[in-house]
Parts: C-alpha cells; structure tokens; sequence
C-alpha cells in the first residue's frame, strides 16, 4: 500500500467532513434563528392584540411572518437535514476508528486490503449522504468539480 495515497485520501476525507460540520453549524443556526422569530412572533400576538395595537395590523404582520418562518423552516428540511448529517459525520469518525485501530473488519492484517475497504465503505457513505442532502440541480456546484489523473 502506497502510505502518500493513503495520507491523502484521509486528507481529502477530513475536508469532506469538516465540510459537512460547517454545514451542521450553518443550518443549526438558520434553524436557530427561525425558531427564535417564530416564537417571538407568537408571544407577541396575544399581547398586541390585547392592545389592539394599530387596529389588529400587527397581529396581521405577525402571523405572516409566522406562515413565513414555518415555510422556511419546512421548506429547508433543516431537522430531516441535519439528523442525515449528524448521521454520517458519526458514521465517518466510527469508521476511521475502526480502520485506524484494526478492529472489526479491519482486523486483518493485510493494510492493503483493509485500505481498500476503508476507501470503498466512506466513499459509499459520502455517496449516500450526498445523494439525500445536497441540490441534485446545483449546476455551479457541478462545474466546480475537477477530475485528476490517478498519477497525481
């Protein structure tokens, strides 16, 4: 076994992690914020409503903005999202431990072959994840990938 292939591909599988951490944050805090709006929202409107603050025009606007928060929230699948996310970054750790400490089906002490099924099972797992997760119709996103030669 080639140990620089081996080094970059655990390289390249850190960023592919960290990647799908920073997206974990990046929706917990969308998430966040949208909940916060959303239950600011609905504790306001008894309030001006008791008030019958600008004729009931408040109350109005509130709930739009309620609707507006519940669609985003819905819309972005933010707790279907960040459960598969969640998933796969322990997933991805689970694996690496396995295969770092020889254990399981890593026990073998052929390191080629255990390598190998490192490689196959996170690519699969990274497959899966990326398949559920992300725009399937993200054509920039598309355009950015670049293939290289097995020789580099």
């Amino acid at each position: 076994m080639n140990k620089d292939i081996e080094i970059k591909f655990l390289n390249d599988l850190t960023k592919t992690r960290d990647d799908y951490i920073d997206q974990e944050n990046s929706m917990k805090k969308c998430l966040k914020i949208s909940s916060y709006i959303r239950a600011i929202s609905l504790l306001l409107i008894p309030v001006f409503t008791f008030w019958n603050f600008l004729n009931g025009g408040l109350v109005i606007i509130l709930t739009a903005i309620i609707s507006f928060t519940e669609f985003y929230i819905k819309f972005n699948k933010f707790d279907y999202k960040l459960n598969l996310l969640n998933i796969v970054i322990t997933n991805l750790d689970m694996e690496y431990y396995l295969y770092h400490n020889m254990c399981g089906c890593y026990s073998s002490k052929n390191n080629s072959k255990n390598f190998k099924l490192f490689v196959k099972t996170t690519t699969l797992m990274v497959k899966e994840i990326e398949l559920k997760l992300n725009n399937k119709y993200d054509m920039d996103a598309a355009k950015n990938i670049r293939y290289t030669s097995k020789d580099n």
